[in-house]
């Protein structure tokens, strides 16, 4: 492949197109890639520097990690939300994302021949993290007087949550009879193509079901055998 310089947004649209119709990357993985990107594409057009991969040097993605930690952004990303700093695990991810675009110009020669990853000088992986939001969990007291106040729609898909842990996309996405085997003990998480849905990794598993969770699951399906295993709320 011979060198093909590009602008860093033009690289950024390929890149995310890379990800979105070739990897097939879930949707909320692509929506991240093109927020943490953003941020560097907006850099440089503050800088009015560096337009070009070729041009971006180590020097720049240094600058631009100061540049993070100078930044308030909206935690929601809503315009009206109060806005704060990066907290250094957003900093740090935002610099991982511009890592990954960047390895992605080289393998496709968007650098000059040579050519380091200007993001592998800044050693990311030693960043520290020291302002992370706390995790605050839940006690089994605690857990306990939660389900009480749960009505009888809320229990089985805060049950299933907790002792499965799936995703809540998985969870909707769950169809009978194929993916629930209440005799065998198995839940079957499979990627849905025909209703243009895909398991975040794209690995499918089965995940096995407790005695207690089997009961409630029987419950919730009742007499039915084809359709969505939780159906919507009704009012």
């Amino acid at each position: 492949m011979r060198f093909e310089p590009l602008t860093v947004q033009e690289l950024r649209t390929r890149w995310l197109d890379y990800h979105e119709n070739v990897l097939r990357s879930s949707v909320a993985t692509v929506r991240r890639y093109r927020t943490a990107s953003q941020h560097l594409v907006s850099f440089l057009t503050r800088q009015r520097t560096a337009q070009l991969t070729s041009h971006f040097r180590a020097a720049d993605a240094e600058a631009f990690a100061a540049y993070l930690r100078r930044i308030e952004v909206a935690p929601n990303g809503h315009v009206r939300a109060r806005k704060r700093p990066l907290r250094d695990k957003g900093i740090k991810y935002i610099l991982e994302v511009c890592r990954s675009l960047f390895n992605y110009a080289a393998r496709r020669c968007h650098l000059p021949p040579y050519a380091q990853n200007p993001f592998q000088a800044l050693q990311i992986d030693r960043i520290p993290i020291e302002n992370a939001k706390p995790f605050v969990g839940f006690d089994e007291r605690q857990e306990l007087v939660i389900f009480e106040r749960m009505d009888d729609w809320q229990f089985p898909v805060f049950l299933t949550l907790l002792l499965t842990g799936m995703r809540p996309g998985e969870l909707t996405h769950l169809l009978l009879p194929d993916d629930l085997e209440l005799d065998g003990g198995w839940i079957n998480i499979v990627n849905k193509q025909e209703l243009g849905w895909q398991i975040k990794t794209r690995n499918e598993r089965r995940i096995p079901i407790v005695p207690e969770l089997t009961e409630v699951l029987r419950s919730v399906i009742g007499l039915r055998q084809t359709g969505p295993v939780f159906l919507r709320r009704r009012f």
